[in-house]
């Protein structure tokens, strides 16, 4: 099976802990009203707030939902709500049961901001990972990547191909 990711804006609520601390050490307390160039012309306080993406009008219409009669777009054969843990936590749990594992070669983009607080706390790329998203809110495991991408691209969810399912867990 594809592994498809959707593209996630904002920290969906987890590692906020982390993320005012590192905002306080380094913009003082003030921070919320600062500007920073280089993550474009919105607050942090802002940029940290953005609404979490919520996924479920999408995966409602993407499987036909709660209406047993209603054919699913594709065929889906794993989701990972991707929240504190990150990735490897949640696609962990989410192939535990087959004892199958994932390679991610071409992941989505974490947002700037995550980017900048990993920077400022010094964060390793497996820490950030194991904290935040890095990137999906969620992720698809499907045989059918392309009707996948069809209905997000339809939907107007931002989504892409990240990597697939493995034999070796």
């Amino acid at each position: 099976d594809t592994l498809v990711g959707l593209a996630e804006h904002g920290f969906r609520s987890n590692g906020i802990t982390d993320v005012r601390k590192a905002m306080l050490e380094h913009y003082g307390n003030d921070w919320h009203n600062k500007v920073v160039r280089e993550l474009g012309d919105i607050s942090l306080g802002r940029l940290v707030q953005r609404p979490s993406i919520i996924y479920s009008g999408f995966m409602s219409e993407l499987t036909g939902g709660h209406d047993i009669d209603k054919e699913p777009l594709a065929k889906v054969t794993g989701v990972a709500h991707i929240t504190g843990g990150g990735q490897p936590s949640k696609l962990g749990r989410m192939l535990e049961p087959s004892g199958l594992g994932v390679e991610i070669a071409d992941p989505i983009e974490p947002p700037e901001i995550m980017l900048k607080m990993q920077e400022l706390r010094g964060f390793d790329d497996r820490t950030a990972y194991g904290k935040w998203h890095m990137g999906p809110g969620m992720v698809i495991a499907t045989p059918e990547p392309k009707k996948v991408l069809e209905a997000a691209e339809a939907q107007g969810v931002v989504a892409k191909e990240i990597g697939r399912v493995t034999e070796k867990s």
